[in-house]
């Protein structure tokens, strides 16, 4: 799915989140909780005068966002989240692993893609929280570590110098290690496969 029709569904439906950070929110609250549907993650990003990248008491976000302003079936934006949203939940679930981060495509600037994966890591980090999960050290052993890794790689920056193809390897590498490791994240906290979302995992 193209990152910048997702930015401009986002855009369309008043919602002052990146498709990239939007995404990562979404997989995050997946991972936390085995599950989250469409309009918990809506509601989430739809909060009024509130940074969803910064808020220092994410529990009340999940209080707040008990419920959705958009009809997600009205418009074509609505519909085309909705599509990310059963793709991601999808991915995770098939065994396949074939998740993959909503990111800028490889025509973009390395700059511009090395600090939309740092967002996308940072979104994915709150979206345990939210869903959770603040305390890595109670996290089995490889999920503790790929966690604080991510951590890592949310501060991450490409800054002014030349772009060179040690530089390409390199981020090609970052996005390859959270993809494998974010999957791993939701299979080592949660059975993979399942028909139905447990409802003691649901989000809404």
């Amino acid at each position: 799915m193209e990152t910048a029709r997702v930015e401009d569904a986002l855009s369309h439906l008043g919602l002052m989140v990146s498709a990239t950070a939007g995404h990562g929110l979404l997989c995050g609250l997946i991972c936390a909780r085995g599950y989250v549907d469409c309009d918990g993650w809506m509601a989430l990003m739809d909060e009024e005068n509130l940074d969803p990248l910064t808020s220092d008491d994410p529990q009340n976000l999940i209080a707040a966002g008990s419920s959705c302003r958009h009809d997600l079936n009205a418009d074509e934006d609505g519909k085309l989240l909705q599509a990310l949203h059963r793709e991601t939940v999808r991915q995770f679930g098939s065994g396949e692993c074939d998740f993959y981060p909503l990111l800028p495509d490889d025509e973009s600037p390395l700059a511009q893609r090395t600090e939309a994966l740092a967002e996308w890591c940072q979104s994915f980090l709150f979206g345990l929280a939210v869903g959770g999960i603040k305390d890595f050290s109670a996290l089995p052993e490889q999920v503790g570590e790929i966690s604080r890794d991510l951590v890592e790689f949310s501060q991450a920056g490409h800054g002014d110098t030349e772009e060179t193809e040690q530089d390409e390897f390199a981020y090609v590498e970052l996005v390859e290690y959270v993809r494998i490791g974010v999957q791993l994240i939701f299979e080592e906290l949660h059975s993979a496969g399942d028909d139905e979302p447990p409802e003691d995992k649901v989000l809404h």
